[in-house]
């Protein structure tokens, strides 16, 4: 059950969130440890998609800065892969932007 309501907690209010945690809390009192537990595991979830989703942007910022740039030094590649998904997003809505690594070395920076 407790999976079912996860799993449709995009469709749901806050408001209904609400109602459900506290008629579960009062229906099944031993329930309490089990949300916790999905919730541990949710947020796990969400921030495994956030790396997967920061290694794929660092990969397409790499193969287009390469396009433009030419061969990228190990250094600056490096600094890349570490970067957040919001660092990843800036530099590529800027990528037209950049006309040398200095360019590039500067935003990082």
């Amino acid at each position: 059950m407790i999976r079912y309501v996860f799993s449709a907690a995009r469709y749901l209010t806050k408001d209904d969130m609400n109602k459900i945690r506290r008629e579960t809390k009062t229906t099944f009192p031993e329930g309490t440890s089990i949300l916790r537990e999905e919730g541990m595991e949710k947020g796990w979830e969400e921030k495994g998609i956030e790396l997967g989703q920061a290694k794929a942007l660092s990969k397409i910022a790499l193969q287009q800065l390469t396009e433009k740039l030419g061969v990228l030094p190990k250094e600056l590649t490096e600094k890349i892969s570490k970067l957040d998904v919001i660092s990843l997003e800036l530099i590529l809505s800027n990528i037209f932007n950049y006309t040398s690594l200095d360019d590039v070395r500067k935003f990082i920076s």
